[in-house]
Formats: structure tokens, sequence, C-alpha cells
């Protein structure tokens, strides 16, 4: 693995990039948290083992683009950073039924839905225009 090729991916700064996404987080807790053993992560780390798998779930939950964890570098275009996967089936349950009302041509449904929505997490959504307005 000395001599890449430009279409080989770099498994050992792969495993930089993975290490630096885990912070300060033990191999194992890290591990546990996307579904995968400590040697599993240990030998991704050390460039020893990859899959598309893990890394699609990496760049997920931790907010990473897979452009940075292959290549090291950073998409601009936000849009080629959107992923429609989501690992958490109940987050996409709720993503699922809320897009569905939002899209729906009932304008009471969509009005309901954002009533709903801002009772239900009123402190959240306060929160969030804090940091907006403070941005």
């Amino acid at each position: 693995m000395d001599h890449l090729t430009q279409d080989e991916p770099d498994y050992k700064a792969i495993g930089v990039r993975l290490k630096e996404v885990r912070g300060t987080l033990s191999q194992k807790a890290f591990g546990e948290s996307i579904g995968y053993s400590y040697s599993y992560v240990k030998d991704c780390e050390h460039g020893k083992k990859q899959s598309l798998e893990y890394l699609f779930k990496v760049s997920a939950i931790y907010n990473v683009s897979l452009e940075w964890l292959l290549k090291g570098t950073v998409v601009i275009d936000a849009a080629a950073q959107k992923v429609e996967t989501f690992f958490d089936p109940d987050l996409k349950r709720m993503i699922d039924v809320l897009k569905s009302i939002m899209e729906s041509d009932n304008p009471h449904m969509r009005s309901w839905a954002i009533v709903q929505f801002e009772t239900a997490f009123k402190e959240h959504c306060a929160a969030v225009e804090e940091k907006k307005i403070h941005a």
C-alpha cells in the first residue's frame, strides 16, 4: 500500500480522520455508539479494515462528510452533502411523518402541525432561534 494510485483510498489517512471524529471517546464507546465492536473500530483506525456501511454511519451520526472521511477534503456544495439515509429508525419515521404533513395540500393540517411542533418543543425552538440571532 506504499504506492497508492489516485483511485486507491489511503486507508491509514481515513483511519486518522476516523480517530479525529472519535475525539475523546474510547474506541469501545465510539463503537457501541454506532453498533460496532472495539476491535473493528481499532482496525479501521489503523487502516486495516473499512466498509462503506461503517463510513456512512460515522458520517451520518457524527455529521462529517464522506468526502472528508475518504479524501480529507470538504465539499462546499451543501446539496452534495445531503444524505437521505437515516440510521435511527425512530428519527426517520418522525421525519417522514412531518415531511408528509408539510407537503400536504391541506393548509389546516400544516398549521396544526406547526403549532403542535412549537408547543411540544417550545424550549428547543426558542434555543435554536436564540442561536440564530447571536450567530
